[in-house]
């Protein structure tokens, strides 16, 4: 029987990001940090991206019924909150309210103050990091994240598949 440590890797390994920031540098080092921790990481330009993909993924779903479509394999968004075309909260507030989806999120800003905390949080989501991004700090809020979704799911511990 494996141990929760071993457990946890496993299922890290099976955790897909999507992360979303209109700096390339940003974006590729938070991609790199994800990738080198076990996560299979996605990434996009910005928040219109983001709600393309989704909104493409849910009618394709919707159209052809097909099972194992992309919004079942994401399984958190790191998402930037100052992008041109939305902002992170813009994105977080439509895949909610306009696609139904609860996708557990991280906001990465370098504007952070606790109003912005409050705002986001309110939305559901779950952590606000600042800019640029400390890797131990991230590190350890994505491990919160995913300890949270495991448990949610009663998965904590044990291994699965898929």
């Amino acid at each position: 029987m494996p141990t929760n440590a071993s457990a946890s890797t496993n299922q890290v390994s099976r955790f897909r990001v999507l992360v979303a920031d209109d700096d390339a540098g940003c974006r590729d080092s938070i991609v790199s940090l994800l990738s080198t921790d076990g996560f299979e990481a996605l990434s996009v330009e910005g928040g219109r991206a983001v709600i393309d993909l989704f909104r493409t993924q849910v009618r394709s779903r919707e159209q052809a019924g097909a099972r194992g479509s992309l919004i079942q394999r994401i399984h958190f968004l790191v998402v930037d909150y100052n992008m041109p075309d939305l902002t992170g909260l813009d994105v977080v507030r439509v895949l909610r309210s306009e696609l139904s989806l609860e996708l557990p999120s991280i906001l990465v800003t370098a504007n952070f103050d606790d109003q912005l905390v409050r705002r986001f949080l309110s939305l559901g989501g779950f952590a606000v990091l600042p800019k640029p991004v400390e890797p131990v700090d991230f590190r350890e809020m994505v491990r919160k994240l995913v300890r949270t979704r495991l448990a949610a799911k009663g998965l904590f511990g044990r291994d699965r598949t898929g």
